[in-house]
């Protein structure tokens, strides 16, 4: 018999879950094995994290619409209380664009994973 977990319950738990990068249903088993690569089953409670192709393009979508926020706010903030040159601000603003979607990656798939356990659950095969 099939252990029964609970699954995150709130957004603060799809948060947390989704920056540590481990499963919203169980909220233990890791969802990565390398740091791009998503396990298709969490190694733990067994569900299946991806049902159909392209289930996971919202999770672009989220990780764009913040790089974006933050290099729009972060931009328009430095530039205002600091002053800095134009090209010490592409220094640092091109950097920012080409870092943190890559940091942010696993996270915002991890994220959209919570978002669907919250939502609709996810289940094993």
């Amino acid at each position: 018999m099939k252990e029964k977990y609970e699954g995150v319950q709130s957004f603060t738990e799809v948060f947390s879950c989704g920056m540590k990068r481990i499963c919203p249903a169980c909220k233990q088993g890791k969802m990565f094995r390398t740091y791009f690569k998503m396990n298709d089953h969490c190694p733990v409670c067994g569900v299946k994290y991806e049902r159909e192709a392209g289930e996971y393009i919202v999770a672009m979508y989220i990780n764009i619409f913040l790089t974006e926020f933050l290099f729009i706010t972060g931009y328009l903030l430095t530039n205002h209380f600091f002053g800095w040159s134009t090209g010490t601000q592409i220094v640092i603003w091109a950097s920012f664009n080409a870092l943190f979607p890559t940091w942010f990656y696993p996270r915002s798939k991890a994220l959209w994973a919570g978002g669907l356990q919250l939502g609709s659950g996810l289940y094993s095969d």
